[in-house]
Parts: C-alpha cells; structure tokens; sequence
C-alpha cells in the first residue's frame, strides 16, 4: 500500500467529514450511514474505515474539530486590548465560516460551481460587504436597494454558472499579497 503524506492523510480526513457535514445537514444524524458518506467523500469503504471506525468516530471528530476551532479564535480574541475589537473579530470569524458552510452545501448540491474555493467566494462577499459599510462610513449617499439588487444579480449569476468549465485565473495571480 503506498504511503501518503501527512498534508494528504489530514486532506483525506477533511473530505471524509465535510462529506458527513453535508449528508448530516441534508438527512440528520440519524437518517445518515456510513454508505452515504462513503457516496459522498467518493472514497471507497476502506478508505473511509481507515479513519473512522464508525459513524459515531465522524460525529465526534466533526465536534473535535469544531471546539479546537472556537478555542483557538478565543485564545486570539482574549488577547485583543480593546473588546470592540475583539467582537468584530469574533463576528467576521463566525460569519465567514457561516458563509463557507453556505457556499459548500450549495456546491454539493451543484447550485454554485464546485471549482471555486469556498474560502474566496465567502471572502468575496464579506468583502463587498465591508465595501459598502466603509463606504456609508465616508458618509457616501448610497442606495441599499439598489446594492443589494447587484449583489442579488452576482449571485445568480455565479448559481447560473455552476457546471460550466471555470474560467478563473486569466492572467491573475493566484495569490495577492495586500
């Protein structure tokens, strides 16, 4: 059997649970078995057995995973001086993984294109969103309406897109530095 890398085993690991997320947030915790999240990480049954002896080992990694995250952006948010600081943090923390969720569900289900990172569409939108925020704080006459209107046409639009060949990265660099 050849051996893989650490990054691919945790890689792997990831799939199997985003997998479960997914068959869990769609059919609940009990209508869900193992054969769906095997369907679902398109992995085989061994491979999915070699990191979790049951669907109860999912569940538990799923609620691991979750606390590990939330005691990590508290230790970060403890050590901001000022407290509204550290509760814009907590809220674009919390809202970003929201969105993640959101943007992954709806991939799963092919309502938005599966080749486009769930992390740079969540942090797209955030980023339109504190635009606009900014920008009633420069005390710019803007019409909310209409704004969320655009953002409405972006949207669907990016839906409408689903299942069609991608066309990201023309002449982009895939990683800006700001």
């Amino acid at each position: 059997m050849p051996k893989i890398s650490e990054l691919q085993r945790e890689s792997r690991r990831q799939q199997i649970l985003e997998a479960a997320l997914a068959c869990f947030s769609e059919n609940g915790f009990h209508q869900t078995g193992i054969a769906d999240i095997v369907r679902r990480s398109g992995m085989s049954h061994g491979a999915v057995y070699g990191y979790f002896q049951s669907k109860d080992d999912i569940i538990e990694a799923l609620a691991d995973d979750r606390h590990q995250r939330e005691a990590a952006l508290n230790a970060v948010v403890q050590k901001v001086q000022n407290p509204i600081d550290g509760l814009l943090a907590l809220v674009r923390a919390y809202a970003r993984s929201l969105i993640i969720g959101l943007v992954k569900k709806a991939q799963s289900t092919r309502q938005l294109p599966g080749d486009l990172s769930a992390d740079a569409v969540a942090r797209s939108f955030i980023a339109l969103f504190q635009g606009f925020v900014l920008q009633v704080a420069w005390g710019e006459d803007i019409d909310v309406g209409e704004c969320v209107a655009v953002v409405d046409r972006m949207l669907r639009g990016l839906a409408l897109s689903a299942g069609k060949p991608g066309r990201a990265n023309r002449g982009v660099s895939s990683r800006a530095s700001l």
